[in-house]
């Protein structure tokens, strides 16, 4: 009799084939017409990646590289290398990959629990929800650019809280605050450059330069709307019974009278976090990249006497699943100069769009929160949408600019399941809400992000000049 996990090998195994048999199909069938014979490698090349992340097959590091190594040994004359993978001698690569010592340095410092504790002090929920989109967005600010690290910090505080407070986790009010911390741990993440690991990304992907100066010029005024009008929804559509008991006003003050003075450690993580900051906020005078001055600290923060973690820590915080997937999506960007992803999307959008700007950016919207339906990755959806739309945004007398950012706030901040994103993923393990949940925030927001996209969002478009 077959164990359980020899049954999940098993089927791994039947969905490995299954992908390696259309990816195979992809590439020997006739070229269909209008695309070009690279482009149909390249397309083969993409959909059997994407194929082996969303049915599990193999982690999404191991894809990438299937991808990656499949198409520096087939196909070096019709995407050269040193184009393929560029996205090395660029700062996002970089700055994802030391993004992660940010998340330790918050955590092992012990400034994050010190944070959450007084957010927790609060006594009205709304102020404490108020408090707890300051929290993830300042997060987000000095460079915790992935949602788990933040989940981390706070939902152990409301299990622990709960429970000193003789709360059920059922119990309205804990899944309200749970579900709002793991909500804007997401959202949040689009406010800044630093904010989540795929926003650097973007730029590479849309065909345009970007920078955190850039970022904070052009996508916070409309990330900053999206996220105070998801912070809206979710508030009404969760808020406990009036009346209803909060957190145990004399165990908060406990906790608060046991953290005592700043220590050291805490101290010169915000010395170090205020230098990223302030080199990333700059960047546009001093012409150093993001990623670059990131690389900087971050080695600066593993020296001995004036660092705060060290070089294991780092490593063992590091997500290179996450990593590696990211290389995959920009090599799927790469991918994309075959003329594949503008085929392949010239099939989904329709022949002409309305020539009313408002009905067709609310247009664009669903159709890519309809992509990110079966994918259910960001990255994955993100790598699809972006270059297409991008190239696409000219032809109808839009910007580069306004489609991506379009295209990415709809993936990020609209999903109906769970698997839908990581976030998630990791905030279920705590038990504080139902996926049940999520479907309800999310069928809300499958409505309102098409909305805010392309009516409330309008004038800041206009006013940018990205539409014609």
């Amino acid at each position: 009799m077959l164990t359980t996990q020899a049954v999940k090998a098993d089927r791994k195994l039947l969905w490995l084939g299954t992908g390696v048999l259309l990816g195979l199909i992809l590439w020997f069938m006739p070229t269909p017409a209008g695309l070009t014979v690279a482009g149909q490698h390249a397309l083969a090349v993409v959909i059997f990646t994407v194929f082996l992340w969303v049915s599990g097959a193999v982690p999404t590091s191991v894809g990438s590289l299937m991808m990656i190594g499949i198409v520096l040994c087939l196909m070096p004359n019709e995407v050269p290398a040193t184009k393929f993978l560029s996205f090395w001698t660029q700062d996002t690569m970089w700055f994802v990959l030391v993004s992660f010592i940010f998340s330790v340095v918050i955590q092992k410092s012990g400034l994050g629990n010190r944070l959450a504790i007084y957010v927790f002090s609060l006594r009205n929920l709304l102020v404490i929800d108020i408090a707890l989109l300051v929290l993830n967005a300042l997060f987000s600010v000095v460079g915790m650019a992935a949602s788990f690290p933040k989940l981390v910090l706070l939902m152990p505080l409301v299990v622990s809280m709960a429970a000193l407070s003789g709360m059920p986790k059922e119990d309205p009010y804990v899944r309200h605050v749970a579900l709002m911390i793991n909500v804007l741990a997401n959202q949040t993440g689009l406010l800044v450059y630093s904010g989540f690991v795929l926003n650097p990304a973007l730029g590479p992907l849309g065909g345009f330069q970007l920078d955190y100066t850039k970022w904070l010029q052009w996508f916070f005024p409309p990330a900053l709307v999206y996220t105070l009008i998801s912070f809206v929804v979710l508030y009404l559509l969760f808020r406990p019974a009036r009346g209803a008991n909060g957190f145990d006003v004399k165990v908060i003050e406990e906790k608060r009278r046991e953290l005592g003075p700043l220590s050291r450690k805490e101290q010169k993580a915000i010395v170090w976090l205020v230098v990223a900051v302030v080199l990333w906020a700059t960047g546009g005078m001093t012409g150093i990249p993001a990623g670059f001055a990131a690389v900087l600290v971050a080695a600066m923060l593993m020296l001995p006497g004036i660092g705060v973690v060290n070089f294991k820590e780092f490593v063992q915080a590091t997500d290179w699943n996450t990593v590696f997937m990211l290389m995959g999506v920009l090599s799927i960007g790469a991918l994309g100069a075959t003329g594949f992803a503008k085929w392949l999307w010239g099939h989904i959008l329709p022949s002409q769009l309305p020539g009313n700007p408002m009905v067709a950016l609310v247009l664009i919207s669903f159709l890519v929160e309809l992509l990110h339906i079966p994918l259910g990755s960001l990255g994955t959806t993100q790598a699809l949408a972006v270059p297409s739309l991008a190239a696409y945004g000219p032809t109808v007398g839009m910007s580069s600019e306004l489609l991506s950012i379009v295209a990415y706030m709809s993936i990020v901040g609209q999903f109906f399941f769970v698997y839908q994103n990581a976030a998630l993923v990791a905030g279920q393990g705590f038990g504080l809400w139902k996926p049940k949940d999520i479907l309800k925030f999310g069928a809300a927001m499958f409505v309102v992000t098409p909305l805010v996209m392309g009516v409330v969002l309008l004038p800041w478009w206009l006013h940018m000049g990205w539409i014609r």
